[in-house]
């Protein structure tokens, strides 16, 4: 009765090993690694502690990220309200260059859908179909920004929730 087992032990050893020697290794590529903190850094110049001076400045950090192969878009919030700059969109030129790279303002679209929110809000996520921007904000309140949708070719303004008609729950209008 011991057999049994024994033998079935033995034929999953040899099954592993036959599998072992005949697999391929795994290997990931890597397509692109960033160092996007110029888009979250809002004061340029460490000697003038008065004005906050970066035009691609989005926030304090990347709430959303949206990425399509090619086109890459990241959106900011602000958690700490400590920039007089509004957070907004970015999209990121040249995604696809492999190795890595510490972005400046030239490796930066403009920056677009500029909003002056309150401390600890912003965008909240983002959406990429073929032409199309889809971006979430949150303020705390319903808000025309709420939903809004951009056109990656000019990165403009199609749609928001203003041109729906519509109110979120428990909104006043």
């Amino acid at each position: 009765m011991r057999v049994l087992p024994q033998a079935v032990n033995a034929a999953i050893f040899v099954l592993v090993l036959a599998l072992c020697s005949t697999s391929s290794a795994i290997v990931f590529n890597e397509i692109a690694r960033f160092d996007v903190n110029f888009a979250f850094a809002s004061d340029l110049d460490p000697e003038d502690e008065i004005f906050d001076d970066n035009p691609k400045y989005i926030g304090t950090n990347p709430l959303g990220v949206a990425w399509n192969g090619s086109k890459l878009y990241l959106a900011g919030h602000d958690n700490f309200g400590s920039s007089l700059l509004p957070i907004g969109l970015i999209e990121v030129l040249n995604p696809t260059r492999t190795g890595v790279h510490t972005f400046d303002t030239s490796d930066f679209s403009d920056k677009f859908g500029d909003i002056f929110q309150p401390l600890g809000r912003g965008y909240t996520g983002l959406a990429l179909s073929g032409d199309r921007l889809a971006a979430s904000y949150d303020n705390g309140s319903a808000t025309a920004n709420g939903i809004q949708l951009f056109d990656t070719a000019t990165n403009s303004l199609v749609w928001d929730l203003s041109a729906a008609g519509t109110t979120g729950r428990g909104g006043s209008g």
